[in-house]
């Protein structure tokens, strides 16, 4: 195993994240990808699984951190370099927080295939599926 995007970018956090937040942060950051995420469609809500919805959340979390896009603007179509403005040094911070957040390792060549939300989505996806 390689070092992560996460270690490349000197980016430690704590064990318990939230320690780091003030209640008024975690409640806007929350509310802020609860909308984002019920704005992206699912086939079926029986069909939802909780390791989709930790996807989507993580990578959620880290747009709304990066991103000027407002959550309630998400749409699985949106382009990653067009409507969220990310350079390739800001798409990188991005996965190194999910990457974290998850604690998987995402190679480059499926970081620089995603165009979209949703490509993003299923490549973050592809690394915690079998």
């Amino acid at each position: 195993m390689g070092i992560s995007i996460a270690e490349m970018l000197g980016m430690e956090l704590p064990e318990d994240d939230l320690a780091t937040l003030d209640n008024s942060d975690f409640a806007n950051t929350q509310s802020g990808a609860r909308d984002a995420r019920e704005s992206l469609p699912h086939k079926n809500a029986d069909e939802t699984d909780e390791a989709v919805d930790e996807v989507e959340e993580a990578v959620i979390q880290a747009l709304l951190a990066e991103s000027i896009v407002p959550a309630d603007s998400f749409a699985p179509e949106l382009s990653l370099r067009d409507d969220f403005d990310l350079d390739p040094i800001g798409l990188y911070a991005i996965i190194a927080q999910i990457e974290q957040e998850l604690s998987i390792e995402i190679p480059d060549r499926e970081i620089e295939s995603a165009r979209t939300l949703k490509e993003l989505i299923m490549v973050v996806q592809s690394q915690i599926s079998p």
